[in-house]
């Protein structure tokens, strides 16, 4: 991570956070240097074309982690009653 000055002259730490709907783009973010990479899962992530099941979110996890990287899972869905018994 970069330290920057911001407008009060503090240094702050920034964080180069990419978006990824596939392991396939996980690596390539990693690979290329970010920081961090934000992945949904199949049905509350809010790219369609996501469908991430858990093994594979925690096979992008395994890979980040490996180079440093972390991994944030996405929740872009408010639940309701209806959506949490359709889940179990």
């Amino acid at each position: 991570m970069e330290k920057c000055l911001i407008g009060n002259g503090k240094s702050r730490s920034v964080e180069l956070l990419a978006p990824a709907k596939d392991y396939d783009s996980v690596v390539a973010a990693v690979d290329y240097g970010a920081d961090a990479v934000y992945i949904g899962g199949a049905r509350f992530g809010a790219r369609q074309a996501a469908g991430n099941s858990t093994e594979q979110i925690a096979r992008a996890v395994e890979y980040a982690h490996r180079y440093g990287v972390r991994i944030h899972a996405t929740l872009n869905t408010t639940p309701n009653k209806y959506i949490m018994v359709k889940t179990n």
